[in-house]
């Protein structure tokens, strides 16, 4: 993600990410964990997570994050709806919406991945993707805030796939609304060109049949 612009920062602590002292470095917060699935969110992580979304940061629940604190009602309706069950099979979402910005021009992926069904559905949502003809990928608004969600990400076999990666980052690039991606924009990052090589590659004894041209010092620092 990082030559497109998003800078992503990792924490394992619920307790950590979801407080405003964090937050209020970000523009968005993508959520992929498993955390009480039957329990509540505790009220303070719970408070700093809705003003932050309503005050226009971004939230990315992906995958098992719907899975989360199903006794809070807020923040289910947050995410959009609620895990309920699943199973596994090779598939490909289908879109549903093509005229939005996160799918259009978009190509989905097929790979195994878990087969979730939800409960609890807003009805206040976008659906971007079903399978079958259950929703899938959708996106919510939240009061100044932008919210994305894909059942899709259970383990390598998606996760791996560039088109999975393509998802993540329209998803994010949406999520953190116009003035941030704007920031973006402007900074005109450059775009990695590569050439083609024949060099050996110790670690995996596999060769090596490309690698990056040099950047300047000027656009080497805006990608760092």
């Amino acid at each position: 993600m990082g030559i497109h612009g998003i800078d992503l920062t990792y924490s394992e602590s619920p307790d950590e990410a979801f407080s405003a002292e964090t937050l209020d470095h970000f523009d968005a917060l993508l959520m992929d964990g498993n955390w009480q699935q039957n329990g509540a969110m505790p009220a303070k992580q719970e408070k700093a997570l809705l003003e932050f979304v309503a005050n226009g940061g971004g939230f990315l629940p992906i995958h098992c994050a719907s899975a989360c604190y199903g006794k809070s009602e807020a923040f289910v309706k947050l995410v959009g709806a609620k895990f309920r069950s699943h199973a596994g099979e090779v598939f490909s979402p289908n879109k549903t919406e093509i005229s939005h910005p996160i799918t259009d021009g978009y190509k989905s992926f097929k790979a195994w991945d878990e087969t979730y069904v939800h409960s609890n559905h807003n009805d206040d949502r976008t659906v971007l993707q079903k399978r079958d003809n259950e929703p899938w990928t959708w996106i919510r608004n939240h009061g100044g805030g932008r919210v994305f969600y894909t059942a899709s990400g259970h383990d390598h076999r998606v996760w791996d796939t560039p088109e999975f990666h393509d998802l993540l980052k329209r998803g994010i690039l949406w999520s953190v609304g116009d003035d941030a991606r704007a920031r973006l924009e402007a900074l005109s990052l450059p775009s990695l060109k590569f050439a083609r090589a024949q060099l050996p590659g110790y670690a995996k004894r596999k060769t090596i049949e490309k690698y990056q041209l040099p950047l300047s010092p000027e656009k080497s620092l805006k990608l760092a």
